[in-house]
Formats: structure tokens, C-alpha cells, sequence
């Protein structure tokens, strides 16, 4: 569920602990050996350690550049760290505070094709830029809250951004996609995705919140600055050139999910709230009736497309992965425990994201076989 509006007194979300007790070392992994041919022998950035520059409290985003290079935008402390593709810290990269510079809120990061760095700050409503070597370069102003964003060849800017809208007075979640300049001036718009809010007023507050089990657009580029959507909402794929041309589409099959009644209850059970709201938020939530067959998607950078499904095992999960042509080529696994999303496949290198719901965040790079 997420929250956009409550009495923070009153509402407080759960996460699920799952526990992981690791550091930063090379060994033997049995859980990812079913996943696109990887290898076994990984190596491991963050987990339970007391070293700091290895310490990963709430991982944001990633970003590979050409030389691998790793940059892991940690939330805790407002700033990048980089690696090197071995896993060895290199230095951190700008700092919290509200100079140009700096970052209050760090919400994502990415990479150009001269390896310059991009970091969407949503407090300030800024993407600071700099240099392949960590320098500041400028501040960019935005006008639109970005879920995500990418940098294409040509240098413009393709972001998925969000906003709530009022249509015949009911409260809408309205997703986009669309190609800006540099400078975040529109160009064009691409897709869109309207989804339902519900809202619950509580004494002189308003909680309001996307109803339970929608999945937003999810969007990724290849090393072409082709553009990849997919609409969880119709199970379309989506390819556009940089300039927003529509090249392909595809709508893939899928198995349903119906929503069970120990959904329901889980769903329930993460809001920490008293009786009477409960109530309240009950009779408000409307449940539907199936639930969304993607979640989280992975574009490499040769264009394949690696989508993690809805599943009823607990433990894993299965990633079906589609050529460029968008065609499906075959289904693997992994960990429910891993980030898709925010994992990047590089050469022949996988930087795999831990869940932040671990105790203990990781980045883990794997090798294909």
C-alpha cells in the first residue's frame, strides 16, 4: 500500500524482515544458480558489516557505467558510493544538504553515454549532473515527481513521472511517460496509466492511497536509447525509438492470480492502526479480483526484457525473459528476496539488488557462466 497523505500518529506501515546476515566476500550461492545461467560464485557489497564504506542501509537505485563501474545511491545518507567491478569501494559521491550539490532526498540514479552521473532529488525537485569522475556539473530543476528516469544517446531525458489528479470528483493516480531536453523541457509524451485512489478522511486528515494490488508502468532503455514500457494494467510490451516512435508491441500471456481471502488479511495486517479506523479503511478498500502479473521489470543492454511475475511461492519467484523483438524466450527464477527493478545486467557481469525488507541490503555481482 502506498501512502500519500495521512496522520502519521496514526498510521504506521510494517515491513517484512527477512533476515540475511552477510558481508562483503566471494563464496558459493545455491540461490541464484537457476537464474540466467549465472555462476554460483558471487561477489557481495554490503550485508552485515561494520566496515562503512560497505555498509548499504537503504539501497535507492544502482547504476553501472562502461568501465562497470558500480554506483549504489544509499538513502540513508544522501550520497553515492562507487565501486569498482570487483566490488572494492572508491569513494562517495556527493553529500546531504541544500547547496547545489547536494541531495536531501536522493530517489534515483542514472548514467549517459559519457558515463556523466544524473540524481533526481524529490525534496528539492532537482537532478544534480556530474562528471564520470564525481564533480559537479549543474542542477537541473523539474516540475514533475519522477518514479524513474533514463538518459538517451541523444542526450534528452526519458522519465516516468506521477501525479494526482481530480476527474468528476473522484481522485486519480495518473502515470506518464515522456521525453524532455536536457534542461527537463517537454518534448513529447509517449504512454500513460490512470489507476484509482481511494481516499478516507480522519478527523481533519485524509489518508489516501492507491487501491491494493495495482502495478504502475514500468519503464527501461537499452544500449541503443530504444525505450521499453510495460502496462501491467492491458499486459502489453512496449518498444520505442529515443524519439518516441512506437517500433514494437506485444501483449504477453499470462496465468491469473485471483485474490484470496488470506491476501486480503495480509494486506490488512501491514497497517498498524486502531479499531475504529480499521473500519473505516475496510468498508473504504475495494479489492480486485485479480491480481497484476508483473511487478517489476529489468531492460539489458541488448535489449532483452527479464519481468518478474506474480507468484504463490513465497520464497521464489519466476522471471520471464523476452527477446528484443519482445517475443518470450524462456522462464527462470530467483529469490523473492532480490529487487529486479533495480538490478542491472552489464557485459557479462549481473549486479543483483537485495530487497530493502532484508535486515541487512546488498548489491550482489555475479558472473554468467
Amino acid at each position: 500500500m502506498i501512502l500519500l497523505g495521512a496522520n502519521k500518529n496514526k498510521i504506521i506501515f510494517r515491513g517484512l524482515l527477512l533476515g540475511i546476515a552477510i558481508s562483503f566476500q566471494i563464496f558459493g550461492q545455491s540461490d541464484i544458480s537457476d537464474f540466467v545461467g549465472l555462476s554460483n560464485k558471487c561477489k557481495i557489497i554490503g550485508g552485515d558489516t561494520n566496515e562503512p564504506e560497505y555498509l548499504l542501509s537503504n539501497i535507492i537505485s544502482i547504476a553501472v557505467n562502461s568501465e562497470s563501474e558500480l554506483f549504489v545511491l544509499d538513502g540513508k545518507g544522501n550520497q553515492i558510493k562507487k565501486y569498482s567491478s570487483d566490488g572494492t569501494f572508491i569513494e562517495n559521491i556527493g553529500q546531504k544538504g541544500k547547496g547545489p550539490s547536494d541531495l536531501l532526498m536522493g530517489r534515483f540514479i542514472a548514467l549517459d553515454s559519457q558515463n556523466n552521473i544524473f540524481v533526481y532529488d524529490k525534496k528539492n525537485m532537482k537532478i544534480v549532473k556530474y562528471n564520470r569522475v564525481g564533480s559537479y556539473k549543474k542542477t537541473i530543476k523539474v516540475y514533475e515527481k519522477i518514479k524513474n528516469f533514463k538518459i538517451l544517446k541523444n542526450g534528452n531525458i526519458v522519465a516516468l513521472t506521477f501525479r494526482i489528479v481530480k476527474k468528476a470528483k473522484k481522485l486519480y493516480w495518473l502515470d506518464k511517460i515522456d521525453i524532455y531536453t536536457e534542461e527537463f523541457e517537454y518534448i513529447r509524451s509517449i504512454d500513460s496509466m490512470q489507476l484509482k485512489i481511494i481516499s478516507i478522511k480522519i478527523g481533519k486528515n485524509r489518508m489516501t492511497s492507491l487501491s491494493p494490488f495495482q502495478t504502475r508502468l514500468l519503464l527501461g532503455t537499452d544500449r541503443l536509447s530504444n525505450i521499453y514500457v510495460v502496462d501491467p494494467a492491458e499486459y502489453l510490451l512496449k518498444k520505442y525509438d529515443e524519439n518516441g516512435l512506437k517500433l514494437l508491441q506485444n501483449k504477453y500471456n499470462c496465468e491469473k492470480y485471483y485474490v484470496s481471502e488470506a491476501d486480503r488479511e495480509q494486506y490488512f495486517e501491514e497497517i498498524s492502526v486502531d479499531e475504529s479506523l480499521m473500519k473505516q479503511i475496510k468498508s473504504k478498500i475495494k479489492f480486485p479480483e485479480v491480481k497484476p502479473f508483473v511487478n517489476e521489470m529489468l531492460v539489458t543492454e541488448d535489449g532483452e526484457l527479464y519481468l518478474k511475475r506474480t507468484s504463490k511461492n513465497n520464497s521464489f519467484v519466476p522471471i520471464d525473459i523476452f527477446t528484443t523483438k519482445l517475443k518470450f524466450k524462456i522462464q527462470r527464477s530467483l529469490p523473492s528476496t532480490y529487487n529486479l527493478s533495480k538490478s542491472v545486467k552489464k557485459d557479462d557481469l549481473f549486479f543483483l539488488v537485495s530487497s530493502n525488507s532484508v535486515d541487512f541490503p546488498f548489491v550482489k555481482i555475479c558472473q554468467n557462466k
